[in-house]
């Protein structure tokens, strides 16, 4: 009989879980999540991104973008700066606080 647990891929899902938990509970001793670590990360490894760039580079919805950048910024981790020549497009960079966080871990 099949037993589930002897699969390579629940392995490996269970695995890769176990993983990002890690990852997550180190990240939330800084007081941020992996999804806003990745998002400071894209941003400092191009300087500068157009919000829906980064939402691109992460595979998330506009709308979760908007609620993700809200927190980068309310944190103090992220600037927001419209485009000169078209003010729907927001450019963001990161801050000096956003600079500290985007080598970790």
């Amino acid at each position: 009989m099949f037993e589930i647990n002897d699969c390579a891929g629940v392995i490996t899902c269970n695995v890769g879980e176990k993983i990002a938990e890690t990852f997550n509970e180190k990240l939330l001793a800084y007081g941020m999540t992996r999804t806003q670590w990745i998002a400071i990360y894209y941003i400092g490894k191009y300087g500068t991104l157009n919000q829906r760039e980064l939402s691109e580079k992460m595979h998330i919805k506009d709308s979760t973008m908007v609620r993700l950048i809200d927190r980068l910024g309310r944190d103090n981790l992220v600037h927001r700066a419209k485009d000169s020549k078209d003010r729907r497009i927001t450019h963001l960079e990161l801050t000096g606080n956003g600079n500290g966080m985007k080598s970790f871990p």
